[in-house]
């Protein structure tokens, strides 16, 4: 048997309202260059390389449908989500070490 395991990948949920409502889950493949997507409600799946994401950006700010000032703010504010929520889970474990 051969097995592997990657613990430093990343994977999360975007919950967002503007115009419409998004749930989104996303996970980075395992060799990092690219995410699948998931829009939950709509059952929704792509599978894009950091290439394809890279050029869908682009196209995004440059026609001015993505504001970057707010994605980094987006950015931001889930990062501090996270590690909220890592520092509650540590608490939590020490509480019961």
């Amino acid at each position: 048997m051969s097995s592997n395991l990657r613990k430093d990948s990343m994977t999360g949920v975007i919950e967002y309202e503007g115009l419409s409502k998004v749930n989104l889950h996303f996970s980075e493949w395992w060799n990092g260059e690219g995410l699948d997507i998931e829009f939950g409600e709509e059952e929704k799946r792509i599978h894009l390389h950091t290439d394809e994401i890279h050029a869908l950006v682009v196209a995004f700010v440059a026609t001015g449908m993505v504001d970057m000032n707010e994605v980094n703010e987006h950015v931001d504010r889930m990062k501090f989500d996270s590690l909220m929520r890592e520092e509650s889970i540590k608490r939590i474990r020490s509480s019961y070490a």
